[in-house]
């Protein structure tokens, strides 16, 4: 309720300027407010612009995997459909596709970024590598917590180089342009909302008891 009603009356039913430096405490779903309210401003309620992103962010969801699949098992489109249903029909990834909340464009994002970074590693196409600042900057926009893949992608890259003995400046250049791209994205947000909006949130900050705790 708290993502979806109070984004959509306090955060995506203004101007959009105030959807992107307004870190509204619980959301923090900031592109995604950003974006329903530059397209769907002419939604009386802007809570079906919500739903109307996730349902569109799942529909290519579902295309992207399908056409990786297409690739991967030479043109068999039975098997490329075989193997998007088990995404497609989990229950957090339909599940979100019917909320207006930015959790089905944030997977998206993280998809995209696995399909981008694989093709890089099978085919060493550079034109993967200028694709991947824009989706992780995207990735970031949606939720900062996009760092979990990222950096787990960054080392998995880090060892591949050392393990090969092969240095790949492009890949590490382009995480410089994403990080780039991220900063110009939340400058205006740091501005206005503070930076302690986002680094002392109480709903995504961790807890004050001992790390150990976590394995009782």
């Amino acid at each position: 309720a708290y993502d979806e009603v109070f984004s959509a009356v306090h955060v995506a039913d203004h101007h959009p300027f105030q959807a992107w430096v307004y870190y509204m405490y619980p959301n923090n779903h900031v592109f995604f407010n950003l974006l329903n309210s530059l397209l769907f401003f002419w939604i009386p309620d802007p809570l079906w612009g919500g739903k109307a992103i996730s349902i569109l962010a799942y529909v290519a969801l579902g295309v992207v995997w399908f056409r990786l699949w297409l690739s991967l098992s030479g043109k068999q489109s039975i098997l490329s459909l075989v193997a998007t249903l088990p995404l497609l029909l989990q229950l957090p990834v339909w599940g979100f596709a019917s909320q207006g909340r930015g959790y089905e464009l944030y997977l998206l994002c993280e998809v995209l970024m696995l399909v981008y970074y694989g093709r890089f590693i099978w085919e060493g196409n550079p034109k993967d590598l200028k694709r991947l600042p824009w989706i992780i900057g995207l990735g970031y926009a949606c939720l900062p917590t996009f760092l979990f893949l990222h950096a787990a992608i960054c080392g998995l890259e880090f060892f591949r180089q050392i393990y090969f003995k092969r240095f790949r400046w492009p890949f590490w250049n382009a995480q410089l342009w994403a990080m780039g791209l991220v900063l110009l994205f939340y400058i205006p947000l740091f501005q206005f909302s503070g930076l302690a909006a986002l680094s002392d949130n109480p709903f995504v900050r961790s807890s004050d008891g001992a790390s150990w705790a976590v394995f009782q």
